[in-house]
């Protein structure tokens, strides 16, 4: 059934300012020793394969950062096991750098976090800032399967010819319903980062606009019909089922109920360009609710009250006034 929808303010373009990569005292070259070393601890593992693929010169300088503090602090389990992780699979690890970045240049106490817990997987950082306590997930959109639904080339084309796309919302529904019970059973709120190193749709898909989808779900124009005078009538106006909504959906007989509760935020990241685009997209009922005064440098979607009476209504907080 389709509900009425009233779009709030929106924010200018805003992107991750303040990326911290020197947060931490580390040498170039000690940096690059701990990239090798870690690496090439994880190509001796049996099965390990390194793929090729293009990142961004400022992401590969994160991981280079990220490598280095996983050394640096000791943390040898966790950085044998993200080293397998980038050997076989780059843009997973890569993200989980770009994660850590994000989290440290708003100013975040992060920690790994013991993954495997009764059995169960479970987010990869564990997060303070100001006594208080979340957790974040890093999941990739890779680049391949980001070309294949937009219909955006993988490389970057300076033509600068028009063309149509395609949009992620259906991609990123997937991947926030994929990370619910990895999210379940926590005593604190857990945000999910979802990024992509795809350069085209990280200028284009992760938008304010399309970032409002995850909360409205995929959005139409409506017109109203008289079936006996055979025209419109009325003005057109924006509609939605809730599909692909990521918190709420429609519920005959109830009308809107709240969905994915173990996640408190999902945060977009369109990491193949730099500065990077990220986006976040608060839960309006959660398990656990998170502050995203958090994290100052990121701006954040939310749904105003009376959103449960079909008439949705989105405002946006830590955004720069134009």
């Amino acid at each position: 059934m389709a509900r009425s929808i009233a779009r709030g303010s929106m924010p200018s373009q805003q992107t991750a300012e303040g990326w911290a990569f020197d947060l931490l005292d580390i040498r170039p070259n000690s940096v690059h020793h701990a990239v090798y070393m870690l690496w090439d601890l994880a190509r001796t593992e049996p099965g390990s394969v390194v793929m090729e693929v293009q990142l961004p010169e400022y992401i590969k300088e994160v991981i280079g950062k990220y490598a280095a503090w996983l050394a640096r602090y000791h943390y040898d389990t966790y950085a044998r096991r993200w080293a397998h992780l980038s050997c076989n699979d780059i843009e997973a690890g890569a993200m989980e750098a770009a994660v850590w970045a994000i989290l440290n240049a708003n100013e975040v106490c992060v920690e790994p976090f013991d993954d495997i817990a009764d059995g169960l997987s479970k987010p990869d950082f564990r997060c303070e800032k100001e006594g208080r306590l979340f957790y974040a997930e890093a999941t990739c959109m890779r680049v391949e399967q980001v070309a294949e639904d937009t219909g955006l080339p993988v490389r970057f084309d300076p033509s600068g010819k028009p063309r149509q796309f395609g949009l992620l919302t259906t991609r990123l529904f997937n991947e926030v319903r994929a990370k619910t019970r990895q999210c379940s059973g926590l005593e604190a709120p857990c945000l999910v980062f979802v990024g992509t190193f795809h350069w085209h749709a990280s200028c284009v898909c992760v938008d304010p606009h399309f970032v409002q989808d995850l909360l409205t779900g995929s959005t139409g124009i409506s017109i109203p019909f008289d079936p006996d005078l055979g025209h419109a009538v009325g003005e057109g106006y924006l509609s939605t089922s809730l599909a692909n909504s990521a918190f709420i959906r429609w519920a005959e007989g109830s009308g809107v109920e709240h969905a994915r509760v173990p996640i408190s935020a999902v945060v977009v990241c369109g990491l193949g360009r730099h500065p990077p685009n990220v986006y976040g997209a608060l839960h309006p009922e959660p398990a656990h609710v998170f502050d995203p005064e958090l994290l100052p440098h990121l701006p954040f979607c939310r749904l105003e009250p009376g959103y449960e009476s079909g008439s949705l209504n989105v405002s946006w907080i830590n955004r720069k006034e134009e």
